[in-house]
């Protein structure tokens, strides 16, 4: 297990080192505001694509071998980055990168391959750790060697860090890792598209409490996608930062909500309940934002994302939780594959906030995405005020035939 955790954790700060200064590269090479918003969207439809690939590939040929050259070609496209000059080349890339990014269902499945009941949960709260230390320390990284203006950016060599930190990952797996799925537990690869099953369909339709939870997620993940696609932009025009600042704030970030993750989701979930936790986390989400949209200094602009860490913060572990507890446990895995289906969606449409900030600019699209939350809101008070003390949900059987 500390091989995966160092594996994901050096290709995730990989991505991390790259991941605040993509605006200013596409600014560097030309690219309109609102057209950087279809290369961020790329990504996310590059990964949402590779996610179910990868995982399909792993059940047929096993863990290490997708670990290995899904890391590999994300190396690769690091490379490519360095060498993109325009819009298109730039968004050709971005896609196969998200491609590449989505063998996280890979790792997630190499986890759960080596773990039993009793320690599955830790195993797969280190791969979740690895996340969040990659995105605290990437940006850290990127930061340290990003210049302080568009301009001065040298993009090539950031870049080439980024994919000789894939290299690294990529090494490490052909040297340590050891296959995690036995042949005999392998599937045949079908690779076939299937018409929805009406069965399948009809019971998710069927179930409000877990379609507002979805939407929650939907709505929740929108905002956040907004919100880091504008900050870059506006930190340099507002704030007079430059780009390793921005690469800082976003290292802070990213620690605040690995620390929420790690050490304070419990405790609020213990003394309010998962539905109130969850309520309470979108109340904070929400004000951070509209704070952030009438904020022009950069204390305003900490503590606004110090509130945004807090409330997403708790946020996701309570709604993951609720989700899953919204089937019976032979029908979570497509539960929770539905609310990351809907998630992955909201990653697409996010960069949109990058036309709403290209027409209107200052908080403009920070106020949107507050506005977009408050339905969130009402619909999490109205969970809290259902659920029951004991926070169980009833869980009705799934239709037959």
């Amino acid at each position: 297990m500390p091989i995966l955790f160092i594996i994901v954790f050096v290709g995730i700060a990989g991505f991390g080192i790259l991941f605040p200064l993509l605006q200013f590269l596409g600014l560097q090479m030309g690219v309109s505001v609102s057209s950087l918003g279809i290369i961020l969207a790329a990504y996310s439809v590059g990964q949402l694509l590779g996610g179910p690939l990868w995982g399909r590939l792993s059940d047929t040929y096993g863990r290490r071998p997708i670990l290995i050259w899904s890391t590999a070609l994300s190396a690769l496209s690091y490379v490519m980055l360095a060498y993109a000059y325009d819009f298109y080349s730039l968004l050709l890339v971005r896609f196969f990168s998200g491609i590449m990014a989505g063998n996280v269902s890979a790792a997630f499945a190499y986890a759960t391959d080596i773990s039993d009941n009793d320690n599955r949960a830790k195993y797969l709260g280190w791969v979740s750790a690895a996340f969040a230390m990659g995105f605290f320390l990437g940006p850290m990284i990127g930061g340290s060697f990003a210049g302080n203006s568009t301009e001065e950016v040298d993009f090539f060599m950031v870049s080439m860090l980024a994919a000789g930190m894939m290299f690294a990952a990529t090494l490490a797996a052909i040297v340590f890792l050891k296959e995690s799925l036995p042949v005999e537990n392998r599937k045949t690869l079908n690779l076939e598209f299937s018409a929805p099953d009406l069965g399948s369909l009809k019971f998710f339709l069927g179930r409000r409490r877990l379609l507002i939870l979805v939407l929650l997620s939907f709505l929740v993940v929108q905002a956040g996608t907004v919100n880091v696609s504008v900050l870059p932009l506006w930190i340099e025009e507002y704030l007079a930062l430059g780009p390793r600042d921005v690469s800082y704030i976003f290292g802070y970030i990213g620690f605040l909500t690995m620390v929420m993750h790690g050490g304070a989701v419990a405790p609020a979930v213990k003394f309010f309940g998962e539905a109130n936790t969850l309520f309470l986390s979108l109340v904070i989400y929400t004000a951070a934002l509209l704070l952030l949209s009438v904020n022009s200094s950069l204390f305003g602009l900490l503590f606004a994302m110090t509130l945004l860490s807090i409330g997403f913060g708790i946020f996701t572990p309570a709604l993951n939780s609720m989700v899953s507890k919204t089937a019976a446990p032979n029908e979570r895995g497509a539960v929770m594959g539905f609310q990351q289906s809907a998630a992955s969606l909201a990653r697409i449409t996010g960069p949109a906030g990058l036309v709403v900030y290209d027409l209107f600019a200052g908080g403009s699209a920070f106020l949107t995405a507050a506005i977009t939350l408050l339905p969130a809101v009402v619909l999490a008070f109205w969970i809290a005020r259902r659920t029951p003390a004991s926070g169980k949900d009833e869980v009705p059987s799934r239709p037959q035939g």
